[in-house]
């Protein structure tokens, strides 16, 4: 399977399966995953 080929499909699962995060929310999202990897270490 070619890359756009699988990159559609995956688009196709994410809007099927409720859409994207706001962009807002994904950086939250990356900071609050951030600060846990770095306290376990």
């Amino acid at each position: 399977m070619e890359f756009k080929e699988k990159q559609k499909e995956v688009h196709e699962w994410i809007t099927k399966h409720g859409g994207y995060w706001s962009p807002m929310s994904m950086f939250a999202r990356l900071v609050e995953e951030g600060n846990s990897i770095m306290f376990m270490g």
